[in-house]
């Protein structure tokens, strides 16, 4: 610097400095440090929980938004498939798909004010709403804690509402075609992380998507579902589609052979007796079908058997001891000797008791937690686990008769749709048939009726009826019977 130079060259040498590179790169870097140093700080001394819960709600908020209809469907089916986890508030378990159906529910209110939906009712979407009221009615009247049966009564209704949802936006072919895409491609996601979990506990003993002591001393893979049996449940539905497919849609048997096996495979590793078992239902329903209609030949199953004969020979090494207790406690002659279905045949018993004090309107949803957590031998949070008698004991035979009417109502229109075998839709339809064909099973062991991945998949099989039933329009709506 020029010793002669006066104040305003000074001023001015030092102003060319301060805006020079390195002071700007020096004074971002300063600042860079000590933000993360701010961020530690509050991290280890605030609670920041909140932070992913909101940045999750903002994303899919934006997703929904953005992406109509078919953003909404994927943020409610993969919600869906994560029960496993919840936030607190107020006493309230609030899970993934409990926040996610309201900001879908949120939006699609709003779209119908300006602009109608491409579907309706009909006369069995009523049924399904009689039904939810009645668990409102039971759970007012007959609790034994009305203001907990009533809070448990509207999450089971947040858990119903993706049915409405589906049946008034996903009425035309298009729709369901991309929809039932997401469907699969969140089930297979699913099962493949199951695996993952499994794989991971095995190899490097972590504990992520496993529960320990699941059966017995038996650990338990549930990937993100609320537990293992019902991760086995979805896994096989996931499965059971993909066999549909590949009988019924000839485009792509490939991608459909391996969608079958990594859904196969997370079933098998989820240990579930109930899915293992009640996988024939389906199976054997697909090859009856497959064969009715185009006199299945063993060359089209080969692939299939194969697959099969490699994923057991593959997990016999990791999963063969397991699956060899899980099934060497049953005995035909005498099913309480397993003491987990003695467990599951006691709880039924005791059920029974509390609706023989309640028949006709039940004793509230979710209520036999309140009757019977002091019951010794039930265990800290006893739960009914076949669904048709849970329901009768919160629900009553009123709430019994309803959904089975509903069922019935269901199963006539999905028969009215395979009519038309040559349809697009035919594939979709046999497939979510097949799924809950399996449901019908499983959920005699482990009840997933109070989980909303079964409403979305009981939505997109009454859709996918309605739209085969309607014919091949290309832009049909989904048809509206007289009631």
């Amino acid at each position: 610097m020029d010793n002669n130079a006066g104040p305003a060259s000074i001023a001015m040498e030092f102003k060319h400095l301060a805006s020079g590179p390195l002071v700007r790169k020096s004074l971002c870097l300063l600042l860079a440090v000590a933000e993360l140093y701010i961020i530690v700080w509050q991290v280890r001394t605030e609670d920041l929980s909140w932070i992913p819960m909101t940045l999750g709600l903002i994303a899919v908020f934006v997703l929904v938004m953005l992406w109509w209809p078919y953003g909404a469907f994927l943020a409610l089916i993969a919600a869906s498939a994560m029960p496993r986890f919840f936030v607190t508030i107020h006493g309230w378990r609030a899970r993934p798909a409990h926040v996610v159906v309201g900001i879908v529910l949120a939006v699609a209110v709003v779209r119908l004010l300006f602009k109608k939906a491409p579907g309706g009712l009909v006369a069995l979407d009523y049924v399904l709403i009689l039904y939810v009221v009645l668990n409102y009615a039971s759970s007012a009247f007959m609790s034994p804690d009305p203001s907990k049966t009533m809070r448990w009564a509207l999450l089971n209704n947040l858990a119903v509402l993706p049915y409405f949802l589906i049946r008034l936006f996903v009425a035309h072919e298009r729709t369901l075609h991309k929809v039932f895409k997401l469907f699969l491609a969140v089930g297979l996601a699913e099962a493949a992380y199951g695996i993952a979990c499994f794989m991971s506990h095995q190899f490097l003993g972590t504990t992520f998507g496993e529960e320990m002591g699941q059966y017995g001393w038996i650990p338990g893979t549930y990937g993100t579902q609320y537990e293992a049996n019902l991760f086995g449940s979805y896994s096989g539905c996931v499965a059971a589609m993909f066999l549909a497919l590949y009988l019924f849609d000839r485009r792509r048997p490939r991608w459909y052979v391996a969608g079958f096996a990594v859904a196969f495979l997370a079933m098998a590793l989820s240990l579930a007796r109930a899915a293992l078992l009640g996988f024939a239902v389906p199976a054997l329903f697909l090859f009856y079908l497959a064969h009715k209609r185009t006199r299945l030949r063993f060359r089209k199953l080969l692939p299939v058997f194969l697959v099969g004969t490699v994923l057991f020979l593959a997990i016999l090494p990791l999963a063969g001891g397991f699956l060899a207790q899980r099934f060497g406690t049953v005995e035909l002659a005498n099913p309480a000797a397993d003491a987990d279905t003695g467990a599951r045949l006691a709880t039924i018993v005791v059920a029974f008791e509390d609706i023989a004090h309640h028949p006709y309107l039940g004793n509230g949803t979710a209520s036999f937690q309140l009757l019977e957590n002091p019951n010794p031998g039930l265990g800290d949070r006893p739960w009914v686990g076949n669904a048709p008698v849970r329901i009768l004991h919160d629900a009553g035979l009123a709430g019994l008769i309803t959904l089975l009417w509903f069922a019935v109502l269901l199963l006539k229109t999905v028969r009215n749709g395979l009519v038309k075998k040559d349809s697009e839709e035919y594939p979709i339809l046999v497939a979510l048939l097949a799924g809950a064909l399996l449901y019908a099973v499983t959920f005699l062991a482990t009840d997933g009726t109070m989980l909303s991945f079964t409403w979305v998949h009981v939505g997109l099989l009454m859709s996918a009826a309605m739209i085969a039933q309607a014919g091949s329009a290309p832009s049909r709506e989904a048809p509206r019977p007289a009631s």
